[in-house]
């Protein structure tokens, strides 16, 4: 509303829950037009990642076939989405997210561009989707705004956990295997 019109929002700013306000039929309008728009961005993000495990550096290749082996040594009965749950803690917590959230501390835009602060927001909600995938883990009602991209958070599960298991083949030499 602000952003269109220019003016301030009608709708009261402290005091209301997140619950009271994903009840007002304003707010609903909103996420139901937005979050489209961030299941596609998170689509478009995992199938990159997926077709680029081969330009992962090897070292960090290299730490994350070890934490698997670690895990699956010291956790003999996790399932597979628990041992690359800590596989992706490390992946995205550490390297990966980092770099979505500040892309101009990473080299990925010019050092002289930073995002806006929506634009900010827009990849921290990126970075969100993410973690909760390498984590196999839907979002609660803390982020009730979030609940509508639980299906896709369920349905691209294995999809990430291949791209871990991608990101893990290394070859008995120790050497990175595509």
């Amino acid at each position: 509303f602000e952003t269109a019109t220019g003016e301030t929002s009608p709708l009261p700013r402290s005091g209301v829950s997140d619950e009271e306000a994903a009840k007002n039929s304003e707010v609903q309008a909103l996420i139901a037009e937005r979050v489209p728009k961030l299941r596609s961005l998170c689509e478009r993000l995992l199938d990159r990642l997926h077709s680029s495990t081969a330009e992962f550096p090897h070292g960090i290749r290299w730490v994350c076939k070890e934490m698997e082996v670690l895990a699956r040594r010291t956790f003999g009965n996790a399932t597979e989405q628990q041992i690359y749950s800590i596989v992706g803690g490390f992946v995205c917590l550490r390297y990966l997210n980092p770099a979505i959230v500040t892309p101009d501390g990473h080299n990925i835009i010019a050092n002289d561009t930073k995002p806006s602060k929506k634009q900010r927001r827009n990849l921290m909600l990126v970075a969100t989707v993410l973690q909760n995938l390498s984590n196999g883990i839907l979002f609660k009602d803390k982020e009730a705004f979030m609940l509508p991209l639980n299906p896709f958070v369920e349905s691209h599960s294995a999809k990430m956990v291949g791209f871990f298991e991608q990101l893990t083949g290394l070859s008995n030499k120790g050497t990175v295997s595509a």
